[in-house]
């Protein structure tokens, strides 16, 4: 019988953890525990982080040193003291970043000496909410996610993602039910390769939308409102980073780094906005 998501999830976590902190995990377990997550529910965070991880490594700090091991072990012994003993006699990223996790997890806020990359970003995140600065944590989130959109960790409460099938079907405005039916004829369109991924669905579903007087949506749940959503990110311009947000992988990556150089400011802004939402 298949494991549980949220256990699946934990067991293909821990692994990763055994083998970037040099604990000798089952590389072909790790690897079969990573292709069931993905292939059963991709958009889990742990998940996401994988891929996160898959499509632009060089945004997360280097995997610690091989010396670092024994404060691999500590970790997963959930040895606190220890970590932090460990830690404190090592100079290295990795060494803080691990300083400041035990810190917060203890209620304490600490300095952290390290470039901004998203797994620093978000302990920063961590450290104003600690501290009750709720916008300060959220606009850090943002930029992790400006960084990666894929970052799992840095998802505290994301915009709506679109997980590839046709899913309202009830409460539908005739309007809707068209633009969403132009939306999956466009999607399930072979040799289906634009750039961004999924604009030739959206670029479908908008025009079918636009086609037909609309309403707006009344409530947060109204099925309508997704479609509004990216109505209004369209006129704009961050439809764009909300296809990227959604269909960045590792085969695309070297695309989405040269768009990145101009479309990074406008992904901010719709990961500013999406997690205050």
């Amino acid at each position: 019988m298949p494991l549980p998501i949220p256990a699946l999830a934990r067991a293909a976590e821990r692994l990763r953890f055994r083998a970037a902190w040099h604990q000798g995990a089952d590389d072909a377990r790790l690897a079969a525990l990573r292709a069931e997550l993905l292939e059963r529910n991709p958009w889990h965070p742990i998940a996401l982080n994988f891929r996160a991880r898959a499509a632009l490594p060089e945004t997360f700090l280097p995997p610690p040193e091989p010396e670092l091991a024994p404060l691999g072990v500590a970790f997963l012994r959930d040895d606190l003291d220890e970590v932090r003993r460990l830690a404190t006699a090592s100079k290295t990223p990795r060494a803080r970043l691990a300083l400041a996790q035990v810190a917060l997890s203890r209620g304490e806020v600490v300095d952290l000496d390290c470039d901004d990359t998203v797994d620093v970003l978000v302990v920063r995140a961590a450290m104003k909410r600690a501290v009750g600065d709720l916008p300060g944590s959220l606009a850090l989130a943002a930029e992790a996610l400006t960084a990666n959109p894929l970052y799992g960790t840095a998802l505290m409460a994301p915009v709506e993602r679109t997980n590839g099938r046709l899913v309202h079907t009830r409460n539908l405005s005739d309007g809707a039910r068209a633009a969403w039916t132009a939306w999956n004829r466009a999607v399930s369109s072979p040799g289906n390769g634009e750039l961004p991924p999924g604009s030739a669905g959206h670029r479908a579903l908008l025009e079918a939308w636009r086609a037909r007087p609309q309403t707006a949506p009344r409530f947060r749940e109204d099925p309508n409102l997704e479609i509004a959503r990216l109505d209004r990110w369209e006129r704009e311009g961050l439809l764009a980073a909300y296809e990227w947000s959604c269909g960045l992988t590792r085969a695309n990556s070297e695309a989405f780094r040269r768009w990145a150089v101009e479309g990074s400011s406008s992904l901010r802004r719709l990961w500013r906005e999406g997690l205050r939402a």
